[in-house]
Formats: structure tokens, sequence, C-alpha cells
């Protein structure tokens, strides 16, 4: 598999985590109780598949790569992809803050946990279109076959050291069950 086919098929499931968010939050808008324990391992998946994994592989392996074929970070597509990461973890870090008050105070911290939601699936969304059809696309044209299956060979590498052996595949089944218990 291509490294960008890798990185869309990621897309898909952050896509899938973000349709989950979004029912979340509409639950809880209209007054329903949220799982604790759902939202932290919701929080779990974006620091770890998403920010740890996920744009490791783009800021590490992917956007270098673009770098030295001549695509520039600064003023390019590159360096905005690299501040809405930053701003993404910035969300994901006051979702995190939110959940941990959600025992003591389930109204309040509730609230803030899907104001965050909201301004990451809109940065995310926005960020991963962008994405897909600029940055994924240069990158297409741009690399060689070759280059993407190193690239690939470097993913695998950098998805063990930051996430563990099996770990995706365990977010997938979370993925799955969320989707299924919030009929997405």
């Amino acid at each position: 598999m291509f490294a960008t086919q890798q990185l869309r098929s990621e897309h898909k499931g952050i896509t899938l985590m973000l349709g989950i968010l979004a029912k979340i939050c509409r639950r809880a808008d209209s007054g329903h109780r949220i799982n604790g324990r759902h939202l932290k391992e919701i929080v779990r998946f974006l620091e770890v598949f998403v920010n740890r994994c996920h744009l490791a592989k783009e800021e590490e392996a992917l956007f270098p790569a673009l770098e030295a074929v001549g695509i520039p970070r600064e003023g390019g597509p590159i360096g905005t992809m690299f501040m809405d990461h930053e701003r993404g973890r910035q969300m994901v870090a006051e979702m995190k803050s939110a959940v941990d008050l959600y025992e003591t105070d389930p109204g309040a911290s509730g609230r803030r946990f899907c104001a965050a939601v909201r301004q990451y699936t809109e940065l995310l969304s926005a960020h991963m279109r962008e994405e897909s059809e600029l940055v994924l696309a240069l990158a297409d044209c741009a690399l060689s076959p070759e280059k993407q299956h190193d690239l690939a060979t470097v993913f695998e590498r950098l998805e063990k050291e930051r996430i563990g052996e099996g770990k995706c595949e365990q977010f997938q089944d979370l993925l799955e069950a969320l989707a299924t218990i919030y009929g997405i």
C-alpha cells in the first residue's frame, strides 16, 4: 500500500470518530448524560492514534519527503498543515481537561467538552479535505512508487514505536463499537 493510501484510510477512521463525537454532543445538548468511559476512550484515541501516530507519520516522514522534492514548508501547504496540527493538539488537550472534570461537574464540563469538539471537528474536517485534495495529491504526483513504499515502511515503524503493536486494531475495534452504540 502506498503511504498516501494509508493516510487516506486513517482519515476515514478519524472522520468516523468525528461523527461519533457529533452524535455524543447532540445527545448532551438535549440533556442526556454522556458515558464518561466513552469520553476517556475517545480522548485516548485522539491523543494516541491521531496525535502520536497519524500526525507523526505526516510530520516526520511525509512532509520532509515532500520538502525534499521542492514543496516548501514556509508559505506553502506543509506549513499550514503543521499549524493545523498544533491547533488540533490544543483542542484535544481542552477536551481532555473537560473529561477529567466530567464526573464531578458533568453539566459544565460536558458543555466545555462539546465546545472543543465542535472547534476540533470544524478544524479537522477542513484540514483533512485540504490535505487529501492538495498535499496527498501532490505526494501522489511528486513521489515515486518506490518512495511511497519506503514511506509506508517508515509509517509501520513509527506506528510500532508510537502506539505499540496491535494498537491500531484495538482502535479500529473501539471505532466500530462506538459507531454501533451511537448509531453512526
